[in-house]
């Protein structure tokens, strides 16, 4: 897509209807939140569709959006106000000229960004945080205490370069890993318990999390963690020690943002959910399923379909749907080539497992993906090799991920999944009925086993009906604004959302707001000081960006708990295995 192409998807309006004009730091603020509220959901920092994210005033003036002082060379302003009806903006509709105003106004006065100083929202800071999660566990029995967690999206409510929007998206995405992670028989809610929602409850027991020390293995893992028992702030660090006490945990609240982009791949992705391992992994996860591969392919209990071309395989696929415990359970088999015996055409009746009367005819593949239903409604993946044996990732020669969540090509559990089915299992059209070669008794198997497209279709619907409504309980509640009621098919997949903006560099913007701090000017020359510029920060005030991985790893604490305790916000605070 061309870059004027971007504002065909942008609808301004202007949310000072009735002002016809304003002047200094008003109109850039006004501007920003025109941009935050109507353009944000599809130009966010979450959801940067063509790579342009809105509130970023540096991009927008830097590739041309906007052009300081000249509205003729101001791409927005030219979607605004052309005479073409096909692309203006908003599509189909002409802004009142007091909205259209705001806009012309802020470009022909400079571009400039919002003033410096100006808090977009409510700044929440760490003792905020603390004294709401101190508040909300005094509302339940002590007994409780040790069952309830937290999780945080302060920092990113305090991020001016994240829109109302994006956090929706953030609350969204926690809500659907969180319940795609539990082997319980409903959904569960994060609950939001400070006054902006910058902190979730959730009640590790509702979630089955209890189980296997589950809070801990995530904890291991964490780079973020920060301990505030010692704080001068004696509001801070009284709250600090009631809720370690009170739950029993050195880190009890989690970075929202972290979770999502780690817990939807392996190793947590698989021990969260408690996936079997091993070479055994495909048979035992069957067995905790109640789905015998075996009887069903003997018994015709198996709704089988073949295509040649697929969006995620090289060569041609097989699946099928067997019945499973909690619904439905779909098993694919994948196939490095389409030659000789790995043509599902000649040879649709495998796999091979003793006592196959159809041996002759049975495919040899070389891996699989595993998808079932949670008891939730929510569904549950696990790739595996051609012996049935756990893998983290697919060979790219058998398999791809156009998608790119994490942005390369490979398929990995968990996040991949979940990217690709956003709504269920796909529709897919069978080529191996009408197309096989079989004769005699490997064609009547074959025509018990492979199903006709309606037959199929009603499978798929009754799948995906399931996981839809599972997914709107989950999700719904967070991706929806006031009163709005858009299906929750109209919504973009949020956890491979926030995996892949996690993974992008961070910003002098990101930076301060991760590390909580209200008046991010005032970092400028403390990171061009050698005692930060150590950790590779001064690049940040020359208006460059450091690596994500670079900012968080162990060794053993991160450069993130190295400079945020130098700031004298908490003590590096780690669990180990």
């Amino acid at each position: 897509m061309s870059g004027r192409s971007w504002l065909r998807v942008v609808a301004i309006v202007a949310c000072c209807s009735g002002v016809s004009s304003v002047s200094g730091d008003e109109i850039a603020d006004q501007a920003r939140k025109i941009l935050q509220d109507r353009c944000g959901a599809c130009h966010g920092k979450v959801n940067p569709q063509n790579g342009l994210n809105v509130l970023d005033f540096a991009a927008l003036n830097e590739n041309g959006y906007v052009a300081a002082g000249k509205l003729d060379q101001s791409l927005l302003w030219e979607r605004v106000a052309t005479a073409d009806e096909d692309s203006i903006m908003p599509p189909g509709q002409r802004l009142p000229e007091a909205e259209s105003a705001i806009l012309r106004q802020w470009i022909e006065a400079g571009a400039l960004p919002p003033s410096e100083g100006v808090i977009r929202r409510p700044f929440v800071s760490t003792a905020d945080i603390f004294a709401a999660v101190a508040a909300d566990l005094r509302k339940f029995p002590t007994s409780d205490h040790e069952r309830l967690r937290y999780f945080s999206i302060s920092h990113l409510h305090n991020n001016p370069t994240v829109s109302d929007a994006d956090l929706r998206t953030f609350r969204a995405a926690l809500s659907k890993l969180v319940n795609s992670l539990s082997w319980e028989p409903v959904i569960v809610l994060p609950e939001g318990v400070d006054e902006h929602n910058t902190v979730l409850r959730i009640d590790l027991v509702s979630l089955g999390w209890d189980k296997d020390n589950l809070w801990h293995r995530i904890l291991t893992d964490y780079p973020y963690g920060m301990s505030y028992d010692s704080a001068t702030d004696a509001g801070l660090s009284g709250d600090a020690n009631f809720v370690y006490d009170a739950t029993g945990s050195r880190i009890p609240i989690l970075r929202a943002d972290w979770f999502i982009a780690k817990a939807g791949v392996p190793p947590l992705y698989h021990d969260l959910l408690r996936l079997p391992s091993g070479d055994n992994a495909a048979a035992e996860l069957e067995k905790l399923l109640s789905v015998d591969v075996a009887r069903d392919f003997r018994e015709n209990r198996i709704a089988r379909a073949g295509f040649i071309k697929s969006n995620v395989s090289q060569h041609n696929r097989l699946v099928d749907r067997h019945p499973s415990a909690f619904g439905a359970y779909w098993k694919s088999y994948d196939f490095g080539s389409s030659a000789g015996r790995q043509s599902l055409l000649q040879f649709p009746l495998g796999p091979k497992f003793d006592g196959n009367p159809h041996e002759r005819a049975a495919f040899e593949h070389d891996g699989g993906e595993l998808i079932f239903n949670l008891p939730n409604g929510l569904q549950g993946y696990l790739l595996v090799d051609e012996k049935g044996a756990r893998i983290d990732r697919g060979p790219i020669n058998v398999v791809f991920d156009s998608k790119k969540p994490l942005g390369n090509s490979e398929v990995i559990n968990g996040i991949s999944c979940m990217v690709c089915h956003v709504h269920g299992m796909q529709p897919f059209q069978d080529d191996v009925l009408s197309g096989n070669g079989l004769q005699g008794t490997d064609k009547q198997k074959l025509e018990r086993l492979f199903l006709t497209q309606d037959k199929m279709d009603r499978f798929l619907e009754i799948d995906r009906s399931r996981f839809l409504k599972a997914l709107d309980e989950a999700t719904g509640p967070f991706q929806r604004g006031p009163e709005e009621q858009t299906p929750i098919t109209e919504f973009r997949e949020p956890v491979g959302a926030i995996a892949r903006q996690f993974t992008e560099n961070l910003t002098f913007e990101d930076v301060a707001a991760e590390l909580a701090v209200e008046d991010a000017e005032s970092l400028k020359p403390l990171f061009n000081a050698q005692a930060f510029r150590k950790f590779g920060l001064g690049v940040l005030v020359d208006g460059k960006v450091i690596k994500r991985d670079a900012f968080e790893k162990l060794t053993p604490f991160s450069v993130y708990q190295e400079v945020a305790d130098q700031l004298g916000n908490g003590t590096p605070e780690r669990v180990f295995e």
